[in-house]
């Protein structure tokens, strides 16, 4: 039997908390063991009140030390109601890709499933009032070789509708 139960679903029942978001996009990767090595989503938040205007000029680094300790300790929180643990955090940076300011937020977190497997997670996150998202992906470190030049070539070629 293979059973394959997804994070936000097995958090929820850990935690019963309504976010005002929706992920229209997931994808795994798997191995010729059928184990997850790879992992990408899209979450979109259509109630965003935060601006691109305010991610430039507000974003200082006061702000996005704070941002990054938040979101650092909620992001511990969630991977850790999952059975998992965040082992090392990389932090958050403002980045430009193409037309845009995102923030970028790195870190490696233990697998829920397999405590000997460690996931390299980038969050590339766009706040821009409704058109808000976040891309997630990760990859099994020990696949990182091969993931992470393919990582970054989706995280460098985000395209929103009003770049194009």
């Amino acid at each position: 039997m293979n059973t394959r139960t997804t994070l936000e679903a097995f958090a929820y029942s850990k935690n019963p908390i309504k976010i005002n978001s929706e992920l229209p996009f997931a994808a795994n990767l798997y191995n010729s063991n059928n184990q997850t090595i790879g992992i990408m989503n899209i979450r979109v938040y259509p109630g965003m009140d935060v601006s691109q205007n305010e991610v430039i000029h507000l974003f200082d680094t006061t702000v996005m030390k704070q941002f990054n300790e938040q979101l650092r300790n909620s992001i511990s929180e969630g991977v850790k109601l999952s059975g998992g643990k965040v082992v090392e955090w990389y932090g958050t940076e403002k980045v430009q890709i193409k037309q845009k300011v995102y923030l970028l937020t790195k870190y490696k977190r233990r697998s829920a499933l397999d405590r000997n497997k460690y996931f390299k997670v980038s969050l590339l996150r766009l706040l821009d009032r409704n058109s808000s998202f976040t891309l997630t992906t990760s990859y099994d470190e020990s696949n990182e070789f091969l993931l992470k030049p393919i990582t970054n070539v989706i995280i460098n070629s985000i395209e929103t509708n009003e770049a194009r």
